[in-house]
């Protein structure tokens, strides 16, 4: 749990402070944007590589049958 926390987390923080240091040093647009691309990277290179240790998702759940339906009748 700590690591999907963790996953969500940390790039949410890194993100914003980015942005005020962006801000504080009056960074044109191609240095923000590649900044961000920078972040997005180290974001799905983290989540690629704890993919591994996150627990399973739950399976789809099978559909019921409709009341009073008996397949062999």
């Amino acid at each position: 749990m700590a690591i999907r926390i963790a996953l969500l987390a940390v790039p949410a923080v890194a993100v914003a402070g980015l942005v005020l240091l962006l801000n504080g040093l009056d960074a044109s647009p191609g240095i923000a944007v590649a900044a961000f691309g920078l972040v997005a990277v180290a974001t799905g290179t983290a989540i690629g590589y704890f993919a591994d240790r996150l627990p399973e998702l739950p399976q789809a759940r099978r559909p019921h049958r409709l009341a009073g339906f008996h397949h062999g009748d």
